[in-house]
């Protein structure tokens, strides 16, 4: 039996290797596509990848988390769960297309109902997964997602080999999620004997939408917090200034990944332990995982700042080497944010972030709005009230969880800190050199300084261990 530290690595490792796999696919159909297809094509297959997240945010209603979430305390949960989701995202995915279809029929309202109807398709294909999830069996879900990015690049190149109107290559997208659909059914009725389809349970439904509903205002609420920034700026900077930010923007974006990991893997184990006598423990060694990981991704973004900005741009964006630094700061703080939001949602908690994130996010646009700020002002508002977001967050995860050691934990935080203080010394000298000597010297003065200063301690030792034995 494998050691609950030897799976949570082996987790992390698939799922980080299963990420950059997806990242090579996803640039390779971004060059394609932007390539293929003319300016206006490309204007409105943009107007298909803006709405699409939007949209699976909605048909999907944070059902996935609470099935997550229930499956992992009690399994025989799954089939309730992915019936009544079939039904009421169906509902949900048509509540998207009469509306298109009545309002933008001449124009691109045959474009939107496509767009929801691979929405509702991805949104569906989730909640197969979500038994793997539950189960710390991320090695399926892994395999399953790589296969749908190569199978939409495939389609996509298809369409532009052959038609290259938008619509067709929207529309194409139904063929390898179909099959993504179909493989998570099988994979899921294999693992688990999770048979479908499962008939709807009418009081399963209500049940599912009261819980999703917050989760997926917050998802919603944090998304629209960095999504504002470049619309806002828009209003006050010139297009110049708006660029330059644009690339610490897009960096940050590529960091987001990482968040997205660390929640995945630790979500099913927090939903376990809820309401147990080691959940203050074990919501203690997430919020560690978290600050070790976002204190040496703020300080070196903030020293190699201007390194990493020529590397992605070249010389003459280096007048936004401030974004890169910044926004790379408001991700570590965003880290420790969404561990917090993951435990509230463990506990079903989750309206208490939302409100959080929806004051955060009105906070932040009447700041630029009555400021009339400039980029640098937009980076300052994201590491002030980035912190004060992970301040209140924490602060109601641990007060809410019995057992959580404060004193523990602050000082988990301290030799962190210090840990990150001595790589930025290190760095400091260098922070003109190259990012491919820079970012690996950085690395391992902090991990040598984390060791000698116990902020790995053996448990932390053993995990990292045994994901490098796994990887």
């Amino acid at each position: 039996m494998n050691s609950p530290s030897g799976s949570h690595g082996r987790n992390l490792a698939i799922m980080i290797a299963a990420e950059a796999v997806q990242k090579v696919l996803t640039l390779a159909l971004f060059v394609l596509i932007s390539r293929g297809l003319s300016v206006e094509d490309n204007g409105r297959y943009g107007l298909f990848t803006t709405l699409f997240p939007l949209m699976v945010v909605w048909i999907n209603m944070g059902m996935y988390d609470v099935a997550v979430r229930d499956i992992a305390r009690d399994s025989g949960a799954a089939g309730r769960l992915v019936g009544a989701a079939e039904g009421l995202q169906m509902f949900l995915c048509i509540s998207i297309i009469v509306p298109a279809m009545l309002l933008g029929w001449r124009q691109d309202g045959p474009l939107l109902a496509s767009t929801a109807m691979v929405a509702l398709f991805a949104a569906n294909g989730r909640m197969f997964l979500a038994s793997f999830a539950a189960a710390d069996r991320f090695g399926p879900p892994a395999l399953l997602q790589v296969a749908l990015r190569a199978g939409v690049l495939l389609a996509s190149v298809g369409v532009l080999w052959t038609d290259r109107r938008v619509l067709t290559l929207v529309t194409v997208l139904l063929l390898p999620h179909a099959l993504w659909i179909a493989a998570g059914r099988f994979w899921a009725w294999r693992a688990f004997g999770l048979r479908v389809p499962y008939p709807i349970e009418a009081p399963a439904i209500p049940y599912l939408f009261r819980q999703g509903a917050p989760i997926a205002a917050g998802g919603l609420f944090a998304t629209l917090f960095f999504s504002m920034d470049l619309p806002l700026l828009g209003l006050h900077a010139t297009p110049e200034q708006s660029g330059y930010y644009a690339i610490g923007a897009r960096f940050m974006w590529m960091l987001f990944p990482l968040v997205d990991i660390l929640t995945a893997v630790v979500y099913p184990v927090l939903s376990r332990k809820t309401g147990g006598a080691d959940e203050g423990f074990a919501l203690g060694r997430v919020f560690k995982a978290a600050w070790l990981l976002g204190l040496p991704m703020a300080v070196g973004g903030a020293v190699l700042a201007g390194p990493i900005t020529v590397l992605l741009a070249g010389d003459k964006f280096l007048p936004g080497a401030y974004a890169v630094g910044g926004l790379t700061a408001a991700v570590g703080l965003f880290l420790v944010s969404s561990v917090a939001t993951v435990h509230l949602r463990a506990q079903g908690r989750q309206m208490v972030a939302t409100i959080i994130m929806a004051a955060a996010c009105a906070a932040k646009a009447l700041f630029m709005l009555l400021s009339a700020g400039q980029g640098a002002a937009l980076v300052g508002a994201n590491l002030v009230i980035g912190a004060f977001i992970a301040l209140l967050l924490v602060g109601c995860a641990a007060r809410g969880t019995a057992g959580f050691a404060w004193r523990e934990g602050l000082g988990a935080l301290l030799r962190a800190a210090v840990a990150a203080l001595v790589m930025m010394l290190v760095l400091w000298p260098l922070r003109n050199a190259t990012p491919f000597l820079t970012i690996p010297l950085g690395a391992c003065v902090y991990l040598g300084a984390a060791l000698a200063l116990g902020a790995v301690d053996a448990w932390d030792r053993s995990l990292v261990r045994a994901a490098l034995r796994r990887a």
